[in-house]
């Protein structure tokens, strides 16, 4: 659908600028991924890239970047004559790339190819060669394409080899005189300069590929699944298997002198002397690394949680620098109990200290013992909640802890090993004194659970037997209103509720949503719910098209009304839910890659809340009295007083006009018609983070005006002010 979507927002920015998010420093962890570039070790971090020309002794942020931006990914030639850089913009999505001709020591910006969202990889190769593999969305479908440039990054074309799959080409590597890259379960190989990409062989478990090391003729391959991984062996190209006796997920493979290096399941760092047949821990010190490289005699690598690290003999003991690069704190989920905030780390090395903790009566931060320590190795909660004086953690290894003294020790509530007899989930929701756990991903017929004792016995809720209908899917969704509880299977079609904790169901009517041929169809993709309102998201395909509609209930679903929610592809597919607050007479939702909006009609009407939040990617959010808590990816914990909500009450009236936009002739050219009378007007554009990114005053010529929109695709919310004072409002979506 090559066109500008139009849709109604009045009233929009009416309040826009007044009290802003701001940032509840806390306890920082850092991580980094390095590259050796000749003269520099660089360092990329979640804001800006630092390098080091004493092997990682003293660093210095490199001044001709972004010291903001997140550093994505680095790529280098043979002879380091050109490095390649991707960084994002998080506040806007927006994705660019930097080149180095001089071994890291000044950087150009280049152009970007394909409108991406994301590069899912990169390579730099000899003669001003670059190969990239971007993503993007358009019309809520994800496109893959892949670009070459012959010129460094002037200009692009097309290259096919993304025709190969459904999935992104990534991890681009050149091996002799080839390159390699994988696709989900797919090797593929081709020439130097990106052509003639074929085939080599698939996982003989068809499960995804981690990562990949090529020796001539040999090949050494990891394949990945939820509680999984296998190490293979080829010794004739990939054209036969062998599965190797190591059981533990391998990755970042690396050779010197004959001595293959890998990092571990547990971010250990792991050798073989055999060519990959058995491993072995390197390091004598307990050490956690996020990345290591080669560099001289030196192994440089950054430890989660402590920075910079150096082995000086092979990664057998590792020297703690103490330096720690970048300002960016990594929070997840939240609890707020006894007047103190909970905030889970995924990426902290000290298992002790992977659960901060903000005394809100104080404005004191302290960290109490992470439920990782429970399971002996560090991993991070997919939820945290809290009940009746205790927390609760549901660990992305599927196991629930819980904590009865505000987080000094956890005790396992259930184990892995006795399931199905124990739950499995990835989701909490409570209702009273009950407790829910439900797995969003893992298809199980088991997906939803209840305990009424705190984790000691939990009972199996089936609702899936209520009626016949595609059932079809992975996992559940799940969440209560007042006091019922509603329930669906994710990607079906039916939806249930209970008004006794879920001991019976009955199944509940859908919006009706249009279909245009006899082979489409619709699934539910989310459930999302507060304290009075249900919010629905369906998705739609139909004639090889994919939409999503947004509904809410104020009725515990007897009824329903359109929304405006930006919920969709990308939350339906990300590991982070929406979360819906009710605070006073609002509700918040926060999204994973729309950031955090407000509404005042129940959900029917969303605007942006998001003024000076550094990104769009929202963990969790939470609320007490005085407060809104929101964990920001990559950038720490915000908070945001209460009493700004009620100023989206006192805005000033305004006389309104209409102004549509439309249409699109792909070209970024977007018609304004007035239908009042209009000479000229001041017109703003802001991305869907609040943020302002163009304004000027535009010129009406018969009630008409054109501009352009020197923008990425995506989501941009106009605002038109006329010297009378008139108002005109409305959002657009860019796509090329």
């Amino acid at each position: 659908m090559n066109r500008l979507a139009l849709l109604s927002c009045l009233c929009l920015f009416q309040c826009y600028a007044f009290a802003q998010w701001t940032p509840l420093n806390g306890p920082e962890t850092y991580n980094a991924f390095l590259l050796d570039a000749g003269k520099y070790v660089l360092a990329g971090t979640t804001q800006g890239v630092y390098r080091s020309d004493d092997y990682g002794l003293d660093w210095e942020i490199v001044p001709d970047l972004p010291p903001l931006f997140n550093c994505h990914s680095f790529s280098i030639n043979q002879d380091s004559s050109q490095i390649i850089v991707s960084m994002r913009d998080d506040a806007c999505k927006c994705m660019y790339l930097y080149k180095s001709n001089d071994e890291g020591e000044s950087w150009e910006k280049i152009s970007t190819p394909g409108f991406a969202d994301y590069f899912s990889s990169i390579y730099s190769g000899n003669n001003a060669y670059i190969l990239v593999s971007t993503s993007r969305i358009q019309d809520n479908q994800v496109i893959h394409t892949n670009w070459e440039s012959f010129d460094g990054g002037v200009q692009w074309r097309r290259n096919f080899m993304d025709t190969l799959s459904d999935a992104p080409i990534t991890n681009i590597r050149r091996y002799g005189t080839q390159l390699w890259g994988f696709s989900a379960n797919k090797l593929f190989k081709g020439e130097m300069q990106g052509q003639n990409w074929g085939l080599v062989a698939s996982t003989p478990d068809s499960l995804a590929i981690g990562d990949y090391l090529i020796r001539g003729d040999s090949i050494l391959m990891t394949s990945v699944g939820v509680l999984y991984s296998k190490l293979w062996l080829s010794v004739d190209g990939g054209g036969s298997w062998t599965a190797m006796p190591f059981p533990f997920y391998l990755q970042h493979f690396q050779e010197k002198e004959g001595v293959l290096f890998a990092k571990g399941a547990y971010d250990q760092l792991l050798v073989s002397n055999d060519k990959g047949e058995h491993w072995a821990v390197q390091a004598v010190d307990s050490i956690h690394l996020n990345d290591f490289v080669f560099k001289g005699d030196y192994i440089i690598g950054y430890e989660f949680g402590t920075g910079i690290v150096r082995s000086e003999d092979s990664g057998k003991h590792f020297f703690r620098t103490g330096k720690r690069l970048g300002y960016a704190s990594f929070p997840d989920q939240m609890a707020i109990m006894d007047r103190n905030l909970f905030v889970s780390d995924p990426y902290a090395a000290d298992l002790n200290q992977s659960m901060a903790v903000h005394d809100l009566s104080q404005n004191t931060w302290d960290t109490k013992s992470s439920p990782s320590q429970t399971l002996g190795f560090s991993m991070f909660s997919d939820d945290l909640v809290s009940l009746d004086g205790r927390l609760l953690a549901c660990m992305n290894t599927y196991d629930v802890l819980r904590s009865d003294d505000k987080g000094q020790s956890w005790s396992a509530c259930t184990e892995l090993s006795q399931w199905p007899q124990v739950p499995t989930g990835t989701r909490f929701f409570t209702l009273g004194n009950a407790l829910f756990l439900y797995n969003t991903f893992w298809s199980t017929n088991f997906p939803l659970y209840r305990t009424t004792d705190y984790g000691n016995n939990w009972s199996f809720l089936d609702f899936s037997g209520v009626t016949s209908c595609s059932q079809s899917g992975s996992g559940a969704l799940a969440g209560a209103v007042g006091q019922m509880v509603f329930a669906a299977n994710r990607y079906g079609n039916c939806l249930y509720t209970s008004a006794d904790l879920g001991n019976t169901w009955q199944s509940l009517a859908l919006p009706e949503i249009e279909l245009y041929s006899d082979t489409g169809f619709t699934y539910i993709t989310d459930i999302t719910t507060s304290d009075n309102v249900i919010l629905l998201t369906i998705a739609r395909n139909d004639r090889n098209q994919r939409d999503f509609f947004n509904f809410v209930s104020m009725d515990q679903g007897q009824s329903w009304q359109e929304s405006n929610a930006p919920i969709g592809l990308r939350e339906s597919n990300a590991n982070i839910s929406p979360v819906m607050l009710e605070v006073n007479s609002f509700l918040l939702l926060s999204t994973y890659g729309a950031g955090i909006l407000i509404s005042q009609d129940s959900g029917k009407h969303w605007h942006p809340f998001t003024e000076e939040l550094p990104g769009l990617f929202i963990h969790d959010l939470v609320a007490d009295n005085d407060f809104v808590y929101a964990s920001v990816a990559s950038h720490g914990v915000w908070k945001r007083p209460v009493q700004d909500l009620s100023l989206y009450d006192s805005a000033p009236e305004q006389k309104l006009i209409k102004v549509i936009a439309g249409p699109n002739p792909n070209t970024g050219l977007v018609r304004l018609i007035a239908l009042s009378p209009i000479e000229k007007a001041q017109v703003m554009w802001f991305d869907m983070s609040g943020r302002l990114c163009l304004e000027e005053n535009v010129a009406f010529l018969c009630q008409k005006a054109v501009v352009v929109l020197p923008f990425a695709n995506g989501q941009y919310v106009y605002r038109i002010r006329t010297d009378a004072g008139e108002v005109a409002t409305g959002k657009v979506v860019l796509i090329r």
